[in-house]
């Protein structure tokens, strides 16, 4: 079994688990926030690039698109609002790690969860465990100015 198989299956069996309550209300933050800065910037002059593409993309998909009246397909809205939520640089950092992982993981969370009809519950724990995994592959990677500058 491949490295990316044991860990699709340890995420499924996770996924089993509800988040730690105090896990799920930072989850719920930080998911609001990032959809707050996707939408600031989907009417933004940064924006424009993105609107641009999505109007080529969104044509009635089940994933929303962040300031278009269409959806699209799970990969093109991930992929929208993913650079959405990035473009204004306001997305969450994990320090330790140097990781803007809101862009990437809430985009594809909501994208997939939207597609999927999955439960809020799913979502947040999709966005929660995201997180974790790339928290994990990027920390044993730190560079070397930031160990010696914390």
């Amino acid at each position: 079994m491949t490295l990316a198989r044991e860990l699709v299956g340890a995420l499924r069996a996770a996924a089993r688990t509800p988040l730690p309550e105090e896990v799920a209300v930072a989850a719920r933050l930080h998911l609001l926030d990032a959809c707050g800065v996707g939408l600031a910037a989907a009417g933004s002059a940064v924006g424009a690039a993105y609107r641009d593409f999505a109007k080529d993309v969104a044509r009635g998909g089940p994933a929303t698109v962040f300031g278009q009246a269409a959806g699209a397909a799970a990969a093109d809205a991930a992929l929208v609002n993913g650079g959405l939520i990035h473009s204004l640089e306001y997305d969450d950092t994990h320090t330790a790690s140097i990781q803007h992982g809101s862009a990437v993981v809430a985009a594809a969370a909501l994208a997939v969860g939207e597609a999927r009809g999955a439960s809020g519950a799913a979502l947040l724990g999709a966005f929660a465990r995201g997180w974790e995994v790339l928290i994990r592959f990027a920390s044993p990677r730190r560079p070397a100015f930031m160990r010696t500058a914390s």
